[in-house]
């Protein structure tokens, strides 16, 4: 099928860029997109075309729960990127955490939107169901360099369930990290002794 087009006028240029795994390619050029089809058109044009290998992340994901990527107790920032295609338009990973803790997740080299969905498995089944949902955002395009999606969300112990789904074909990389939450040191009673003070500014 069809996977994008692209128009150009009057010399104008259009650069696209688009994630694709490999495989054997069409490229249809033609002028009858902006005229009755029954128009001849002549057309000069100039066309470069150019790749770029894409670093994915193995193993890769499952597209479904299943055969979801371990990705193990988290102790430590996890990078993943893959690329989303086909009909299988979901992408799952499973990860551990040993204690409580807040995750962020960051999302970046977005091409498409993609929502993400977080599940607790709470009732130790290994299925992620609607009502162990912890956390949903949507990664959002980022299309020009050091864009990134930040998302935080408190977690406690247990297995956890990341679901990845775009409506096309979709390249992503994705950062979970760990951050310990912010604390403001409490005040000792004795600072509100008759002998001392202390001003707000």
């Amino acid at each position: 099928g069809q996977l994008f087009s692209l128009g150009g006028f009057g010399g104008s240029g259009s650069i696209a860029v688009e994630h694709l795994p490999a495989g054997r390619y069409f490229l249809q050029l033609s002028t009858s997109f902006a005229f009755p089809p029954d128009t001849n058109m002549n057309s000069s044009y100039l066309l470069a075309l150019s790749q770029e290998p894409l670093a994915l992340n193995y193993p890769e994901p499952g597209s479904t729960v299943g055969t979801a990527r371990n990705l193990g107790t988290i102790s430590s920032p996890v990078d993943v990127s893959s690329l989303i295609w086909g009909s299988e338009l979901t992408h799952y990973y499973r990860f551990q955490l040993s204690g409580p803790t807040n995750i962020t997740l960051t999302g970046y080299e977005l091409n498409e939107l993609i929502g993400v969905n977080v599940y607790r498995d709470s009732n130790g089944n290994g299925v992620p169901e609607s009502s162990e949902s912890v956390y949903s955002f949507f990664n959002r395009p980022t299309f020009y360099p050091g864009t990134v999606n930040t998302s935080t969300f408190a977690a406690s112990a247990g297995t956890y369930f990341i679901e990845m789904t775009t409506s096309s074909n979709a390249f992503y990389r994705l950062n979970l990290a760990q951050t310990t939450a912010s604390t403001i040191p409490l005040l000792s009673d004795s600072l509100f002794s008759d002998e001392e003070s202390f001003d707000l500014v």
